[in-house]
């Protein structure tokens, strides 16, 4: 399944507990090719999976920036 499949939008959620989820296994066992798919989602992907998307960064970001970090163009 893809990483976009784990979404609070692509399980019928209306919720963050999900993204949240996801953002902590990511940090537990990283995922490069899940974190850039993320990243890309934020350009191409819905507005629902957009912001699911950027949710998860988020909480990822806080839990280990250094994933992150090469996704933010600067």
């Amino acid at each position: 399944m893809s990483v976009l499949g784990k979404l609070a939008s692509a399980l019928g959620r209306n919720d963050e507990q999900p993204n949240v989820e996801l953002a902590e296994a990511l940090a537990a066992k990283p995922d490069a090719a899940a974190i850039a798919e993320l990243a890309g989602a934020l350009a191409t992907g819905s507005t629902a999976v957009s912001n699911d998307a950027i949710k998860v960064l988020y909480e990822l970001g806080a839990l280990k920036p250094e994933l992150v970090a090469p996704h933010t163009g600067s």
